[in-house]
This record gives C-alpha cells, sequence and structure tokens, in this order.
C-alpha cells in the first residue's frame, strides 16, 4: 500500500483497526469477539467486578459491556452474581470455562503483540511504544479540549 502522510491521531486509529481485525481473526476460533475477549482478560486479571468497572477498564459503554456479558454468560464464560455488600448491585465472574478461556487468550495476546512490537525494530523502541500506548490507554484523556 502506498505511504500517505497521516496525522498522528489518523495513524493511531488506523494502526488499531488493522491490530483489531488480526486479533478478531484469532479470537473467532473461541466464538467471541474481540470486546468479549478483553471482558474475560480484565476479569481474569481484577476477579470478579461490577459491569461499570468492566466498562471503565476497556474504555466502553456500560450498555455495550451489558450486552456482552450476557453473551458470555450464554457461552458459560461468565456468570452474574450479587454484590456481597449491596443488594442491588451484581458483579460478574469467570466460570471455569472462562478460566480456560482466559489462560488461553493470554496466547493469542501475547501472539498478536509479538507480530507488531517486533515491528519496532529494537526492544528499546518497543519499550518507547508500549510507554507511549499506556499513556494515552491510562491516563484521562476524556476530558481535554486540546
Amino acid at each position: 500500500m502506498e505511504k500517505i502522510n497521516l496525522s498522528l491521531s489518523n495513524l493511531i486509529t488506523k494502526s488499531a483497526r488493522v491490530v483489531v481485525r488480526h486479533y478478531q481473526r484469532e479470537v473467532a476460533a473461541f466464538g467471541i469477539t474481540p470486546s468479549q475477549a478483553g471482558v474475560v482478560y480484565i476479569l481474569s486479571i481484577i476477579g470478579p467486578s461490577t459491569q461499570v468497572e468492566i466498562a471503565k477498564r476497556l474504555h466502553l459503554e456500560k450498555t455495550n459491556v451489558n450486552a456482552m456479558v450476557r453473551k458470555l454468560e450464554r457461552a458459560g464464560f461468565i456468570r452474574i452474581e450479587k454484590h456481597g455488600s449491596d443488594a442491588r448491585k451484581s458483579v460478574v465472574a469467570l466460570t471455569k470455562k472462562g478460566g480456560t478461556l482466559a489462560e488461553e487468550l493470554v496466547a493469542v495476546d501475547e501472539k498478536v503483540g509479538r507480530i507488531y512490537l517486533g515491528m519496532a525494530g529494537s526492544g528499546a523502541n518497543a519499550k518507547v511504544i508500549r510507554s507511549f500506548l499506556e499513556k494515552i490507554v491510562f491516563d484521562d484523556h476524556d476530558d481535554r479540549d486540546e
């Protein structure tokens, strides 16, 4: 493909789409979408959580998370339980099947990550890229007018 001069935000958006398409092909074997894989992966890291917390961590709308949770529950990967201290709330937790899936997703994440970080050319470049992406994901940019 011909290289054209794109803005940084355009490059980030387009590169995210490329990686997501690749990841989508990888997780399709499990009958899930990349976003659903994100829910499973996050739960494997942080443990049982509310849908609001999952939505925050994945930078998704709660309504989207709710739909994903329902599909993952029907597939047997997660279960919805009552919150221990607040009967009005519920928490989402992995089932044994979901835990197994989470382990398999680690291998998928590592495979896809190796491909794209391998393009960095060196370990030092990969560290810079990772640091840059972590700033985008973990720093709060939603309220900035820049």
